[in-house]
C-alpha cells in the first residue's frame, strides 16, 4: 500500500469462506492523513509485518521441516478459539496448501505430519489438525529462540 512501486510481493489464500473489501489508495490516503492515530496504527502493522517476515526467513533457515510445519499449524490454529481442553485446532487445510506454506513437497509435509502425529503433538481430525499441547509445541518450535512465533504486540494470539 505504501510502496511507490505499487507492486505486490505477497499472496494470501483463504482457508475458509471469506469476504474481501478492497479500498482504493486514493480513498484511504486522505483518511490516513486526516487521522494520525490510524496512520500510526497502519505503520505499526507494516513494521510488524516486516519483522514477522524477517524472523520467518531467518528461522526457516535454522529450523527443521517438522519445526516449520508445527509453527504453521500453530499460526493457523491461532485463528480459531482455543478449545476447553487447551488444544488448538486449525481451519480445514490440505497437505498441498501446507506444503506451499512451508516451501516443500506435499510428500515431505505428509512425512512431517506423520512424525508430529506419532509424537503425540498433533492429531488429524476431519481435514483439520489439532495441536494437542500448545505449550509443548511452542517450546519445540522455539528451541530456546524467543523471537520464533512471537506475534505482533497487539495480536490476541500469543504463545502460552
Amino acid at each position: 500500500f505504501f510502496s511507490p512501486e505499487k507492486t505486490r510481493v505477497l499472496a494470501f489464500i483463504a482457508v475458509a469462506p471469506t469476504t474481501v473489501l478492497a479500498l482504493a489508495h486514493e480513498h484511504v490516503m486522505p483518511f490516513l492523513m486526516n487521522h494520525p492515530p490510524a496512520m500510526v496504527r497502519a505503520l505499526e502493522g507494516l513494521a510488524s509485518l516486516a519483522r514477522t517476515l524477517s524472523v520467518q526467513v531467518a528461522t526457516d533457515t535454522l529450523q527443521t521441516l517438522r519445526e516449520r510445519l508445527l509453527l504453521r499449524l500453530l499460526d493457523l490454529a491461532g485463528t480459531n478459539p482455543q478449545r476447553q481442553d487447551a488444544s488448538a485446532v486449525t481451519p480445514k487445510v490440505s497437505q498441498s496448501l501446507l506444503s506451499a506454506m512451508v516451501g516443500v513437497s506435499r510428500e515431505n509435509v505428509n512425512r512431517a505430519l506423520a512424525s508430529l502425529i506419532a509424537s503425540g503433538l498433533v492429531r488429524a481430525e476431519g481435514g483439520q489438525y489439532v495441536v494437542i499441547d500448545r505449550a509443548r509445541a511452542w517450546r519445540e518450535v522455539s528451541s530456546g529462540r524467543p523471537e520464533v512465533g512471537r506475534p505482533n504486540r497487539r495480536s490476541p494470539a500469543s504463545p502460552p
